[in-house]
């Protein structure tokens, strides 16, 4: 982990753990936090794909040396966070920004991999970011979402039954009825 400290997406990626965490424990929530929370996975992946770019292949290198070094502590931090982030209920978070996020998250670090291993010529790209980095967030945090139990509907309210549009309307509906029925005295269909 020490070896880790040094580099930024490794640092954002701590720094939000212990945000979610805190956010967990003390259901603290404002409306910012889950601004800030659907935005980390996007902002560190996207921060790894512009230290790919304009990071020199010797420093990639280096730097992918010390994230194999220190890949334990990755899978750690990435594993708990995803669970974390997966965790937070439907109403700090819905369930397809969750989802959304998540995608994003994969997508970017796995093109970020393509790029480096281009760049450096490293035979340990892509798989070792997709070991590393995408397979742990992404399975921590569809087990954290199967865990605790939101699915697609989850997100848009249930959908209301006749009856309970009929009692919404109230007594305007039967108004219009009888209406209705005093101007209308010919057959629809009348020739």
């Amino acid at each position: 982990l020490g070896r880790l400290a040094n580099d930024p997406v490794f640092l954002l990626l701590t720094v939000a753990f212990a945000a979610i965490s805190v956010a967990n424990l003390t259901q603290a929530w404002t409306r910012f936090i889950p601004l800030t929370l659907t935005m980390t996975p996007v902002c560190a992946s996207t921060l790894r794909l512009v230290q790919v770019l304009v990071s020199s292949p010797a420093e990639l290198a280096r730097g992918l040396d010390r994230m194999v070094e220190g890949r334990l502590g990755m899978v750690v931090v990435i594993a708990a966070a995803g669970a974390s982030f997966g965790a937070l209920p439907p109403s700090t978070i819905p369930f397809t920004r969750k989802l959304l996020a998540t995608v994003y998250f994969a997508c970017v670090i796995t093109c970020s991999a393509f790029v480096l291993r281009v760049r450096t010529g490293d035979e340990r790209m892509p798989s070792f970011d997709l070991l590393t980095g995408v397979l742990p967030l992404v399975a921590s945090v569809l087990a954290a979402l199967a865990v605790s139990g939101p699915s697609l509907g989850q997100d848009a309210p249930p959908p209301a039954s006749r009856a309970d549009e009929l009692r919404s309307c109230g007594g305007a509906a039967q108004q219009a009825l009888p209406a209705q029925r005093s101007t209308h005295h010919m057959p629809m269909f009348a020739v």
